[in-house]
């Protein structure tokens, strides 16, 4: 019975350890150069475009977006701002995080 017990309890302290473990940082270096692909699209951008609503309705709109890197490379950050030309309300509006 004794055995039974010392097994288990290193059987539990040995998995207990295992997921104790912190997990493994990200490098870094190696996240802003896959991030660096996406330079190109850093910037504010404009224009305008449209988008088919339902019934057969186009709605056109002005687009504004601004890209930014942040976090010496690691991230990209996406704002973006969408108004109808027609009413000049908000049709969408965006936040990411890349």
């Amino acid at each position: 019975m004794i055995k039974r017990v010392l097994v288990l309890f290193a059987v539990l302290s040995l998995t207990t350890t295992v997921f104790a473990q912190a997990p493994t940082a990200p490098d870094p270096v190696a996240q802003a150069q896959q991030v660096k692909k996406l330079d190109f699209i850093v910037g504010e951008w404009s224009g305008e475009g449209w988008m088919d609503l339902p019934g057969g309705v186009r709605e056109t709109f002005t687009s504004w977006e601004k890209i930014q890197s942040k976090l010496d490379g690691v991230a990209l950050l996406v704002e973006g701002l969408h108004k109808s030309k027609a009413t000049g309300k908000v049709v969408h509006q965006t936040l990411a995080v890349i």
